[in-house]
């Protein structure tokens, strides 16, 4: 199991919710902010403890990519998955994310609804040593893994 905590930023109670029970069944050290601001507090005070951060695309005040980068910048090398209810090419669209956002290999995306074994999937693609399979790849180019229900 790899080291360091994984921080859930997620506004939404009930997803929260069975997201921590989820990652916390498999063993992972988790913890959930429930806002931008709890999320970047946290970052200060575990600098060299957060491994990844499963944030939400769409949450409220700020944006995910934005609250991302905050805590990169607090906590280098600190890996992402996004999260989002709308596909990965509408929120592209919208500005929320790009396409170069995920070309960075320290950073994925799965698409909610999704199933615990996919998001399991895609945790330990980011957190485990890369193997010689590589990321799903769009037929954009973009690297990214869109996992649905």
């Amino acid at each position: 199991m790899p080291s360091g905590t994984v921080l859930l930023v997620e506004d939404d109670p009930e997803v929260a919710r069975l997201l921590m029970i989820v990652m916390k069944m498999w063993g992972f050290d988790a913890t959930h902010a429930s806002t931008s601001q709890e999320a970047v507090d946290f970052a200060v005070l575990h600098r060299n403890g957060i491994a990844l951060v499963v944030c939400d695309v769409n949450l409220k005040g700020e944006t995910g990519p934005a609250v991302a980068a905050k805590i990169r910048s607090i906590c280098p090398g600190t890996k992402t998955l996004f999260t989002s209810g709308s596909p990965f090419d509408i929120l592209c669209d919208t500005g929320l994310l790009t396409r170069e956002t995920l070309d960075d290999l320290d950073t994925s995306y799965i698409q909610k609804p999704f199933l615990p074994k996919d998001l399991s999937k895609a945790i330990h693609s980011l957190l485990e040593p890369a193997k010689e399979s590589p990321r799903v790849a769009s037929p954009m180019g973009a690297q990214h893994a869109v996992y649905a229900y």
